[in-house]
């Protein structure tokens, strides 16, 4: 994570489930995506490292990054595999309000998951974006219910399945 991301990232390795594998963006290769905090209030992220906030929870206008500070890492690979001097894409999604949370500061319980594509072909009357590429990234909320990141093919987008309350 520190060679790709720069040495202000930590993941956050005394977690049951601290990281997650699958396709997020549909080219059939393994990506990565790791929860991490963030370390030191001025970061050397790399500038191939493309800050997000799909979550809308945090103004988005805001990029700073602040410490300390949870966040997820994504990693696209490649044949050779997310792990290369250079991956196909890196991003760094954040969200002070949404990650600050005690589900996520707790170190308690499995706050990240994945969903399989094909668990992703829509059922019957759902909304489940069809444009989602590959695999999602499931974020577990306050609330009970999980939202999912998924990739459209440009960024990482949210969706909530509205049949879902808490």
């Amino acid at each position: 994570m520190q060679r790709l991301f720069g040495p202000d990232l930590e993941p956050q390795s005394n977690r049951d489930a601290f990281f997650v594998t699958g396709d997020f963006n549909g080219d059939r290769w393994e990506d990565l995506a790791v929860l991490v905090r963030i370390k030191a209030t001025t970061s050397s992220l790399p500038k191939e490292v493309k800050v997000l906030k799909p979550l809308g929870i945090e103004s988005k206008s805001s990029t700073e990054l602040s410490s300390p500070q949870l966040a997820l890492a994504i990693v696209h690979g490649s044949r050779e595999g997310w792990d290369t001097e250079t991956p196909v894409a890196r991003f760094l999604v954040m969200d002070k309000e949404f990650f600050s949370t005690p589900i996520w500061e707790s170190g308690q319980g499995t706050p990240i998951s994945i969903m399989k594509k094909r668990s992703l072909m829509p059922k019957p009357r759902s909304s489940l974006p069809r444009i989602a590429k590959g695999d999602a990234i499931g974020l577990s909320t306050e609330a009970g219910i999980d939202i999912y990141l998924y990739w459209n093919g440009q960024t990482y987008k949210v969706y909530q399945d509205p049949n879902e309350t808490p």
